[in-house]
């Protein structure tokens, strides 16, 4: 597609990316990378970053990361001032994305992730199966009547003590009736509820004071949820 409209096209895969903190083998996605990442980088232009944090968790930020760092290098080279190494380092440092992967700490700890389709949740479950396993997990989960929600159900409902499945306050929201049932055939233990209140009490209660309750599905429940904590 580059070359059909004369543009110019860098790859990612082209960049030298080592992660910081005890690489191990290849696929050890958890060991290679610490969460959030932190990680070198050399880039075809020659530009050398040894020490990127990010705030951001997730191992797919890490290429999200370098193609924000190819960007403003492109930029840099056109003129835009202020885009040096420091300036970069700072801004992934800084940069943060509410209800992505947003950890919110307490007893238990919360994860939002705002994941409303099957290649969201997907990304969430690598997460969870790279850096939150073996921990007590209960997932809350609400998500629109357009949404392929047993497909999303099939990814998130393995690694789960309990699920529950509530409603978010806009029209297009499934029942949790509907969601009850996809979710029962994909886990043993399953509630539903209306309230979501009470539905982060329940997940409260089974994932225990060190477990974690996920919440996703919906950014319209990450909000929700949101509200309900302020």
């Amino acid at each position: 597609e580059a070359a059909r409209v004369g543009a110019p096209l860098t790859l990612t895969s082209a960049c030298e990316v080592r992660p910081a903190g005890g690489a191990a083998g290849p696929g050890d996605a958890c060991r290679r990378f610490l969460d959030p990442p932190v990680f070198s980088l050399v880039t075809p232009a020659g530009g050398r970053y040894p020490d990127l944090a990010l705030s951001l968790r997730g191992v797919h930020q890490v290429e999200n990361a370098v193609v924000a760092v190819l960007l403003a290098e492109k930029l840099a080279a056109a003129g835009v001032r202020g885009l040096d190494g420091r300036s970069i380092a700072a801004g992934l440092r800084r940069a943060v994305w509410p209800g992505r992967i947003e950890i919110v700490p307490g007893r238990p700890e919360l994860l939002l992730d705002g994941a409303h389709n099957p290649a969201g949740c997907a990304t969430l479950a690598a997460y969870l199966g790279e850096y939150q396993r073996g921990r007590r997990m209960a997932l809350v989960f609400a998500a629109m009547k357009d949404k392929p929600a047993d497909e999303m159900l099939d990814l998130l409902c393995p690694p789960m003590r309990k699920v529950i499945v509530t409603r978010v306050p806009v029209p297009r929201a499934e029942t949790p009736e509907a969601l009850r049932r996809f979710a029962l055939a994909r886990h043993h233990d399953v509630a539903h509820t209306e309230s979501i209140d009470e539905a982060l009490r329940l997940a409260r209660d089974a994932a225990g004071p060190g477990g974690l309750v996920v919440i996703s599905g919906s950014l319209y429940l990450v909000g929700e949820i949101k509200k309900a904590l302020a």
